[in-house]
């Protein structure tokens, strides 16, 4: 589980579906990453985004300010819910893994900028609060592996001792500041990103 914690008494959690919805509802559309984030979302006062494969679920007195206008920012710039939270100086909080599953580390990767990620480059329904459906722009991931190694970022991470790990029940836990992923994995990939040929899976 990956939990994200936002100062000033926001929670914030991955509500992503990965492309399982079709069309993606907001009110309706579960999210695949697990039962916590999934009971979380359906919560009342949780506000959720409209992104089709990657919305976030946010409570808290910055939840609508983060999660609105998921779709028009695009996912993983600097405008969507993620980078917004950066800017808030929220925390990441890891539960039983590492931050190499922190969707924090993509924006750091945009912002380098890098090549293989297109936030709005495929297109996927989604059901509009009047009911209507709409197609909008979605991600379109990379079509291969990249080569810079997530087990380093994490190592990166801890050499520069701002983070803190111990458990949360039987749970390994790490809770480090949202920047510090962003700009580790920005710094990581400076001189990868150049040299790169891996480019975004397509599928319109």
């Amino acid at each position: 589980l990956l939990s994200v914690l936002g100062r000033r008494g926001t929670l914030v959690m991955p509500s992503f579906n990965h492309g399982s919805a079709y069309p993606y509802n907001p009110n309706t559309s579960p999210t695949t990453n697990g039962s916590i984030p999934d009971a979380f979302w359906r919560r009342a006062g949780v506000e959720r985004s409209n992104h089709p494969s990657h919305a976030i679920a946010a409570f808290g007195p910055l939840a609508r300010d983060l999660v609105t206008g998921h779709v028009e920012a695009g996912i993983w710039t600097n405008e969507d819910p993620i980078a917004r939270l950066i800017r808030a100086d929220g925390y990441i909080l890891s539960l039983g893994v590492t931050h190499s599953s922190s969707t924090a580390y993509h924006v750091g990767e945009l912002s380098v900028p890098c090549g293989c990620i297109d936030p709005v480059g495929n297109r996927r329904p989604i059901v509009e609060p009047s009911g209507d459906i709409r197609v909008v722009p979605t991600l379109a991931f990379r079509d291969g592996t990249c080569p810079g190694d997530l087990d380093k970022l994490n190592a990166m991470m801890a050499k520069q001792k701002l983070q803190r790990s111990g458990k949360v029940g039987h749970a390994a836990a790490t809770l480090v500041p949202a920047r510090v992923i962003r700009d580790t994995r920005k710094r990581q990939l400076r001189n990868l990103c150049p040299t790169c040929t891996i480019k975004p899976s397509i599928h319109r």
